[in-house]
């Protein structure tokens, strides 16, 4: 028989859903908020990626307040199982849940990381807490507010904090030692608690037959600690919110190492793009075919050009040879990153500035930061003074890969953008690529192979994803984003060239359609998010349903009683039902509804 993938439990007070062939236990919940994130046991490889196990479950008993179940999860190689994880998650009725595993090694396991992690929702962020140290040391604390470069956090035992007034959540943490990071760094709307320590560094080696031993305690107390929260209805409502918002600049990635078709050209035209994005290594044997692709491209399509340039400071009679006049190119913005770091250093930006001025670049066209992600840019500050912009990229899947964790880094979008003009000195931010897998390892300790892109990317997720993001990233005031590729695999046109569904909805957004722009405001801000326009003759309305189930939406806009309404997965035209001033939309789940008036 088919093994649920999740199922909802109680104890006590507290409300999780335990997903087993994830091995997590999410959305803890207890006086009608969320306590923890989540909990996960998890095996790292050498390159942090995260095998998937065979896991089998068995509930030993499930009643109103309380339950228990155990699980077995076994990881595979070459046939043969090489590592076991062997546990019990069990909650108790006077609010206490206790999440209990034994690994064994199977034979000598190089990993990275082994064990439970406890991530803690971005909302604590600036709440106090009272820390437990492993030698019983106790200490008054706070989440940090600003992202932390670094772990806020060492040597854990317990952390209590309390989520709202009367209500006091204990979680303990043994066999091994426990420290944090602020996942923020990488999009994740969490902070993580982990073991073991990195200064013990990575990889390690469990030896064959030798055993892991750790749990994880859940502890509820206060007055508010078995209130449980009256369900929402499934009729939401939105409505625009008062202040106006710019959309960034909005462009693709492009490969360059082969013309743009003519139908790319026709079909990409139609999104009204404000640049492309190439990367050149002047080293390159082909970087100049690459810089006269790109600028035929974005000649033939009427907008811009990105150059991430990659040097070394030996570099600069090769960048010297590579450069074309600027008489000679599209606008262009140049992005210089120093090859074998991860900012830009100061010596490669002030050789490379030099050649691009002589070459009749201007200062404004110019600028830095990492190719990699915002973490990397707030642990080691590249210097600001002579950048006149600032990039990093984004991915979803650094840390987890499922639908809903995707779906929760998007307010991380807009924060990641306002820490950096924080750092930055309000300097204009440039945020790209954004991928939805990450293009490359940064962190890999062993040869690793380059991940495809994620199916999803063109799928109805993707869509609301990308919607998401620009919706997070105009609310943080970002100047420019780059999206994906212009074609092929992670295209927003495919292999064959034929539009997908991001490319209707880049369509949706073309700039030249609209002239005034606010953001839509839900009380469920995290599953419903969208955009209305005002053009001229109306308005324009982009609205995603983040979430997996149908719900009905009730949007309160000026002149109803004209809308038409379509999903960009189908294009089909849908009625909508009008009352008052306003309409209901019956949403599917993850889809995106684009109306006009």
């Amino acid at each position: 028989m088919k093994q649920a993938s999740s199922i909802d439990l109680c104890a006590g007070g507290i409300e999780l859903r335990f997903e087993p062939h994830h091995l997590l236990a999410r959305g803890w919940k207890a006086g009608g908020v969320e306590i923890l994130q989540g909990i996960s046991l998890t095996l790292r490889d050498c390159n942090w990626g995260t095998p998937s196990p065979d896991v089998k479950w068995e509930m030993i008993y499930q009643r109103k307040d309380s339950f228990a179940l155990n699980f077995t999860a076994r990881y595979f190689r070459g046939g043969k199982v090489y590592f076991l994880w062997q546990g019990e998650l069990a909650g108790s009725s006077d609010g206490e849940v206790t999440f209990f595993t034994r690994g064994t090694a199977m034979e000598d396991v190089e990993t990275n990381r082994a064990g439970f992690c406890v991530l803690y929702p971005a909302e604590v962020a600036g709440c106090s807490c009272k820390i437990r140290h492993v030698n019983g040391r106790k200490v008054n604390s706070r989440f940090p507010k600003m992202i932390s470069p670094h772990q806020p956090f060492f040597d854990l035992r317990a952390i209590t904090h309390r989520p709202i007034a009367g209500l006091e959540t204990e979680v303990e943490m043994t066999g091994e030692t426990f420290e944090m990071e602020d996942q923020r760094n990488w999009t994740d709307s969490s902070f993580k608690v982990y073991c073991r320590p990195l200064t013990k560094g990575w990889p390690f080696v469990i030896k064959r037959n030798e055993t892991v031993e750790q749990s994880i305690r859940v502890k509820l107390s206060g007055s508010k600690a078995r209130h449980r929260p009256v369900k929402r209805g499934k009729e939401l409502v939105a409505q625009p919110a008062p202040n106006r918002v710019r959309l960034p600049n909005l462009g693709l990635g492009y490969s360059a190492q082969k013309q743009l078709p003519p139908k790319a050209i026709k079909s990409l035209k139609t999104l009204g793009l404000d640049h492309l994005r190439i990367n050149l290594d002047v080293k390159e044997k082909d970087a100049l075919v690459k810089w006269k692709n790109a600028a035929k491209a974005a000649r033939e399509l009427g907008c811009g050009l990105d150059v991430a340039l990659f040097l070394e400071k030996e570099d600069a009679r090769q960048l010297q040879r590579a450069l074309p006049d600027s008489a000679d190119a599209p606008f262009t913005r140049w992005f210089v990153f120093s090859r074998g770091t991860k900012t830009t250093n100061e010596t490669v930006f002030k050789m490379a500035r030099a050649t691009l001025l002589e070459h009749g670049w201007k200062p404004a066209q110019i600028g830095g930061g990492t190719d990699v992600y915002f973490v990397d840019l707030n642990r080691k500050r590249p210097f600001f003074s002579d950048l006149s912009f600032i990039g990093y990229s984004i991915n979803p899947q650094v840390h987890a890969f499922d639908n809903l964790s995707l779906i929760e880094t998007l307010p991380m979008h807009k924060l990641t953008v306002t820490e950096t003009r924080r750092l930055a000195m309000d300097r204009p931010v440039h945020v790209g690529p954004i991928t939805f897998r990450p293009r490359f390892n940064p962190v890999a300790t062993a040869k690793s192979a380059v991940p495809k892109p994620d199916p999803r990317q063109i799928s109805r997720f993707g869509a609301v994803w990308t919607l998401g993001s620009i919706v997070a990233l105009a609310q943080g005031k970002a100047a420019a984003a780059t999206f994906y590729n212009t074609h092929g695999d992670g295209g927003v046109l495919d292999r064959e060239l034929r539009p997908t569904i991001l490319h209707r909805l880049f369509q949706a957004l073309h700039p030249s359609t609209f002239d005034q722009t606010r953001v839509l405001e839900s009380p469920e801000s995290g599953m419903i998010f969208g955009l209305i326009f005002n053009q001229a003759s109306g308005w324009r309305i982009l609205v995603a349903n983040a979430s997996e189930a149908t719900r009905t939406l009730r949007l309160c806009v000026p002149d109803a009683s004209r809308a038409t309404c379509r999903f960009l997965h189908s294009g089909k035209r849908v009625s909508l039902q009008f009352r008052k001033g306003t309409f209901a939309l019956e949403m599917p789940g993850y889809s995106v509804a684009h109306l006009e008036s």
